[in-house]
Order: structure tokens, then C-alpha cells, then sequence
């Protein structure tokens, strides 16, 4: 089962980081912070997703409810990456909470303006993680019915990244 799942999160560390280096700008957001300052700018401001160490995202939990909705769908995948690489820390925790759709709605403003800031193929590895780590680490905390909605495309949202 260890060996299983060592592979299965080195296949989702693949794709999420091939999901997110073809479809994500160069350049980080202009702001992070939902205020413009402070240390999320500091620390997250000039670095791209790929450069930030990831035993460092540990520290910055908390943080990502003041991220833009720019800034979530740009450093996401630090996170992701993060929680692969230890699944039972604080990282991991979070993401089950913040992945969840609030009251099982996408399109809650809370949820659905980062969820339809992500291309489609940041959305699939995105349920590919959430997919592996509810059946091993979050233990069901994620439905079917929520993980079908999820997968459900928007027109809307299909238009603006075409």
C-alpha cells in the first residue's frame, strides 16, 4: 500500500507540475495579499510557484485565504506539491478544508472565483489530487456528488480559456 502510494503522488506531482508550468503566466501576480502588503508580498511577492522551497508553504497556511484569487491559482500548486511530499502535515489539512466547495457550491464567490481562474487542465490535476488523498489521507471527506460537480465544466469558463 506505501509503495502504491508513493507512486500515485510521484504521477500527481507530475501532472500537476506539467498542468501548471504550460498554462500558468511567467510571471507571478502583481499582488498577492488581498491588502497589497505586508509579508505575503515579502515572502510570496517576486517568486514564482516553482522556486519556493516546500518545506517552507508549511509556514504560510494560514495565508492563503488572503491570497487573490490571482495569487491562489498561481501559487496552488506549491501547495499540492507541498502536501504530496508530507501528507499527514499542516499543508495537507488545510487544502481538505480549502478545496472543499463551501456547502458543496463551486460557485460560491468564496470558491469559484479562484476555481475559474484555473485552466481546465489545472482543474483535472487538481481532482487528480484531490481524488488520491481522499481515498488515502482525508478519508472521504470529499463525495462523489462534490467531486462530479467539480468536474463539471462552466461555459463560461471554457470560453475565457480557449
Amino acid at each position: 500500500m506505501e509503495c502504491e502510494a508513493a507512486n500515485g503522488s510521484t504521477r500527481i506531482e507530475k501532472f500537476v507540475r506539467e498542468a501548471f508550468s504550460q498554462a500558468v503566466s511567467a510571471a507571478p501576480p502583481t499582488r498577492v495579499g488581498l491588502s497589497g502588503t505586508g509579508q505575503l508580498e515579502r515572502f510570496f511577492g517576486s517568486r514564482r510557484w516553482e522556486t519556493i522551497p516546500l518545506g517552507e508553504v508549511k509556514n504560510w497556511t494560514d495565508e492563503i485565504h488572503e491570497f487573490t484569487t490571482e495569487a491562489v491559482a498561481y501559487f496552488l500548486p506549491a501547495y499540492l506539491l507541498a502536501a504530496l511530499r508530507e501528507p499527514s502535515g499542516g499543508v495537507a489539512s488545510l487544502l481538505s478544508d480549502f478545496l472543499l466547495p463551501p456547502k458543496g457550491g463551486r460557485l460560491r464567490a468564496s470558491y469559484g472565483a479562484w476555481w475559474h481562474a484555473l485552466t481546465e487542465l489545472q482543474k483535472r490535476a487538481v481532482l487528480m489530487f484531490i481524488r488520491e488523498f481522499d481515498s488515502v489521507h482525508f478519508k472521504g471527506v470529499f463525495s462523489e456528488d462534490v467531486l462530479t460537480m467539480l468536474a463539471e465544466s462552466n461555459p463560461d469558463q471554457n470560453e475565457r480559456h480557449q
